[in-house]
């Protein structure tokens, strides 16, 4: 008789509600290390139950968004995550922040069943301002985008060259100067 060893599959939960954390603070190394790898790949990994939330303490303070700039080979993954509350002014470049999560020059992130919304984005050049992807392939999908708002360009996502794969999204609300909740540009 082949007796097979049966898994046991324990419920995902999160460190910071586990140990009531309630404010992350950036300048925590020693309890961030433990999420980011060292090369600097971010697995932002919630459950449909438990989403990870990026989001300012006080709203109308507002914070300043997420920006990923590399070639490299690692992958970020966020996945049922939610973004909201970032406020970026950004008057200078397309390739400083603009948004609440910022994919520049990498190909392999992957954001999935998040949601972004009450982000703003004030200044000449802000794009995209819940989710701006510059020169990128990676891939966003199954996501919600509502009642996010920029005087610029793409008030949900904004898009400057690249192939990114943008797929099963819902997005309504948004506002804009020009395209409302999605922009493409060059």
């Amino acid at each position: 008789m082949v007796f097979k060893k049966q898994r046991v599959t324990r419920k995902k939960v999160c460190y910071f509600t586990k140990n009531n954390i309630t404010t992350i603070d950036y300048k925590d190394t020693e309890l961030l290390k433990r999420f980011i790898t060292s090369n600097g790949k971010i697995m932002a990994l919630g459950t449909s139950t438990d989403s990870v939330k990026f989001r300012a303490t006080t709203p109308a303070t507002g914070w300043g968004g997420i920006i990923i700039t590399s070639n490299s080979t690692d992958s970020n993954k966020f996945f049922y995550c939610s973004f909201a509350h970032a406020k970026v002014n950004n008057t200078t470049s397309l390739l400083a922040l603009t948004g609440a999560l910022n994919i520049v020059y990498n190909n392999l992130s992957l954001v999935s069943n998040c949601s972004f919304f009450e982000n703003t984005a004030s200044g000449s050049a802000s794009y995209g301002c819940a989710l701006y992807m510059y020169n990128s392939g990676s891939t966003v999908q199954n996501c919600s985008f509502f009642t996010n708002s920029t005087t610029a360009k793409g008030g949900a996502i904004g898009i400057y060259s690249g192939s990114p794969i943008i797929k099963g999204n819902t997005i309504r609300n948004n506002s804009a100067q020009q395209g409302g909740g999605f922009s493409i540009f060059m």
